[in-house]
């Protein structure tokens, strides 16, 4: 997990070419929140990361683009 170092994603993907490589969700809403400010949206950003299932995602996912008016193209 990183808050999308390149450097370190190279040397994972090196060291680890089989893992899984995800970005932090908290920097990610820090990116976000400039462009989307408001606990509503961070809210519906949390739920879509904490979701379980690719349906429950899915659902999260369109209401972060309903509510921040599909701003969050770089997200998915």
């Amino acid at each position: 997990m990183s808050d999308k170092q390149k450097g370190l994603e190279n040397v994972i993907k090196a060291l680890f070419p089989n893992a899984q490589h995800r970005h932090c969700v908290r920097h990610l809403y820090n990116n976000f929140k400039y462009k989307n400010p408001g606990e509503g949206l961070k809210q519906l950003m949390w739920n879509a990361a904490r979701s379980s299932t690719k349906p429950w995602y899915n659902k999260h996912m369109e209401d972060l683009r309903v509510g921040a008016q599909a701003r969050c193209f770089y997200l998915v």
